[in-house]
């Protein structure tokens, strides 16, 4: 089976701050994955950041991922410095990504954003969890 017929991506991708300018990149080879139903992006590390979901850092790369189903922001620990994912980066991921149904851990820990993105994901009937 080739990379392009995946249907299920877990990994764990850590860019550190002075390498934010790779994560267009990344999410421009991840886009190739035009099967993919599940994403996964985990985070093991205590001092680095995860992929950042925010059209700023090149998520309007993963338009081709009309397939996905469920997004997986996972954390095991504290992160230096928690996802900043904002309202309308999660406009575009409903918009773009028709069949999405689920996402897993939390794109903004900021209280009245996390709101925010809560009510935009449930009124696309996207279970948050």
């Amino acid at each position: 089976m080739g990379l392009r017929q995946l249907r299920e991506l877990r990994l764990s991708i850590i860019v550190q701050e002075t390498e934010r300018d790779l994560q267009p990149v990344i999410f421009e080879r991840l886009s190739a994955l035009v099967r993919l139903e599940w994403l996964g992006t985990s985070y093991w590390s205590y001092t680095h950041s995860l992929l950042e979901y925010r059209l700023d850092g090149g998520l309007q790369h993963l338009a081709s991922l009309q397939k996905l189903r469920t997004l997986q922001v996972f954390s095991k620990g504290s992160l230096e410095k928690p996802l900043q994912s904002r309202k309308e980066d999660v406009e575009w991921m409903v918009h773009n990504w028709k069949k999405l149904k689920n996402i897993k851990g939390c794109l903004n820990e900021d209280p009245e954003i996390g709101a925010q993105i809560k009510d935009v994901l449930t009124s696309h009937g996207v279970i948050t969890d």
